[in-house]
């Protein structure tokens, strides 16, 4: 739906590209409009062009998220006038994504990939996909590389089958996930962003290496390169086709909020924010956790994980201090077991597959199986219409 003829040439030719995409457009205020869909006739997206000044318009825009589309259609907005206020507002509402105008090709592909998972994470349908774990830290130094890593291992023994685990380090100035695994850092992600058209499972095959332990690594490049050269659509192509090859996907980030995050947060199952029992680390983390929330985004399913935890006497701060500060328990605690993370980077073998027995192999264990049953129980309330 696209107030104006103008608009309705550049969803066109915003969309030329792809011939899989089929298009219905009708041209008309929102507000003047009286949509309805038959039984199982509903789209998949809905973009609608919304005058934001106009409050008849955002009533018709909220009456059609309320009464008209069911949780398997996504929500567009589109506006000459998205302000960031408008934009709030929109999210509040249950808008799935925005676009503001002009939009280009790329920005129009992103928004649909942006509420095609939004959509399949609402519904609890994976279509096939693997689940996706992002690993982030509340300051330096955490240990979120090591827990990532080991995570991964984890999860290649999660089911009953052995599970098919993809460990995608994006750190793409300081990573150094493949150095915890023995691993070349590899020039895959370079590659990727420089022609995403060429990204399939064939390539991602062909970039990745495998680690002692049975996962698959995308490594950092070996020559650190700006942030800024990932971009939001190359970065959740990257995702969606890893998560289509594998069961299980952990994505370790950098340290930095970038602008692609909202591609990987889209997508998480799981969002852990690593720190350890000190006053600036906690600080850092609740900064991280507010900003991961900010925007509207209240739904990502962020989590904290407590890392190298050691109970000693007169410790200034406990866990429910901490757990107040940071307004929410911690998802897991992890022990420290220092020697035997040491041994393992030294290795380049995985802590988890040096001693699954030892106080860390086990914690981890427990945290992957306890997920894998959550990620179960909810594709079976999706199943059953619960």
């Amino acid at each position: 739906m696209v107030r104006t003829a103008e608009s309705r040439d550049s969803l066109l030719a915003a969309l030329a590209h792809e011939p899989r995409v089929q298009v219905d457009i009708r041209i008309g205020a929102l507000k003047d409009t009286r949509l309805s869909f038959a039984e199982g006739k509903a789209p998949e997206v809905l973009l609608c062009d919304v005058d934001m000044h106009d409050a008849d318009d955002l009533a018709a825009l909220h009456f059609l998220k309320r009464e008209v589309i069911n949780g398997h259609t996504a929500l567009i907005a589109t506006s000459d006038s998205l302000s960031t206020a408008a934009i709030r507002s929109l999210l509040r509402d249950g808008v799935d994504d925005f676009l503001p105008q002009p939009f280009t090709h790329e920005e129009m592909v992103e928004a649909l990939r942006t509420a095609d998972a939004k959509t399949r994470s609402r519904t609890g349908d994976s279509g096939g996909r693997g689940r996706v774990y992002a690993f982030t830290r509340g300051c330096g130094g955490m240990g979120a590389t090591t827990l990532a890593v080991n995570t991964a291992c984890a999860l290649v023994g999660a089911k009953s089958a052995r599970s098919r685990v993809c460990l995608i380090d994006l750190d793409v100035q300081f990573g150094v996930a493949g150095l915890y695994l023995d691993l070349e850092n590899r020039s895959g992600l370079i590659e990727i962003a420089a022609q995403p058209d060429r990204l399939d499972a064939e390539l991602l095959k062909a970039a990745v290496s495998t680690a002692e332990g049975g996962f698959d690594v995308l490594t950092a490049p070996a020559v650190p390169i700006p942030l800024e050269a990932l971009k939001t659509d190359v970065v959740g192509h990257l995702i969606d086709v890893a998560r289509q090859n594998y069961d299980f996907v952990v994505v370790d980030l950098p340290h930095a909020l970038t602008d692609w995050m909202e591609a990987i947060l889209l997508r998480a199952d799981r969002v852990l924010v690593v720190t350890q029992l000190s006053v600036p680390s906690i600080h850092q983390t609740r900064k991280i956790i507010d900003a991961l929330h900010d925007d509207g985004r209240s739904q990502v399913p962020v989590g904290v994980l407590l890392n190298r935890y050691r109970k000693r006497w007169g410790d200034s701060i406990d866990l429910r201090q901490a757990e107040k500060a940071l307004g929410m328990p911690f998802s897991h605690v992890i022990p420290n077991d220092f020697d035997l993370v040491s041994e393992s980077v030294n290795r380049g073998v995985p802590a988890y597959a040096i001693n699954r027995r030892s106080r860390f192999g086990r914690a981890v264990e427990d945290m992957v199986a306890s997920d894998v049953k959550d990620f179960a129980r909810a594709e079976a309330n999706a199943s059953s219409g619960s």
